[in-house]
């Protein structure tokens, strides 16, 4: 069996935080829940990990010498 690729990795991480903020908004707006300033904060650090992981699985970085840029956004 052969291992997963690194886009379809990335997809998956990027999918996997766009769920967790359209559940986070869901309760939020659906529910009534209100939200705590730690909560605003996690969820902007959804938004930038999640773009890191598109940019990931768009981009497709093969060489190391694209990776480590990438890697310190």
């Amino acid at each position: 069996m052969l291992p997963p690729s690194n886009r379809l990795l990335s997809l998956f991480g990027f999918l996997s935080c766009g769920a967790l903020l359209g559940y986070s908004a869901w309760l939020q707006f659906g529910i009534g829940l209100s939200v705590c300033p730690l909560c605003v904060v996690q969820r902007l650090s959804f938004v930038m990990v999640g773009a890191v992981f598109l940019l990931y699985a768009l981009i497709n970085p093969v060489r190391s010498s694209v990776r480590i840029p990438l890697g310190l956004l």
